[in-house]
């Protein structure tokens, strides 16, 4: 489970770092998106503890 979790993550950050390199030409609904990766990871992270 905890190995499935830390895989989890790590696609996360990597969909976070492809937001962060469109910041530039981000819009609304992909502020929401990278808001939700976020809010995703702090969740696995505190399940993980």
């Amino acid at each position: 489970m905890q190995r499935s979790s830390q895989r989890a993550i790590k696609t996360l950050f990597d969909d976070l770092k492809t937001c962060r390199r469109r910041w530039d030409s981000l819009n609304t609904d992909s502020l929401k998106h990278a808001t939700n990766i976020v809010n995703t990871i702090l969740q696995l992270l505190l399940y993980m503890n």
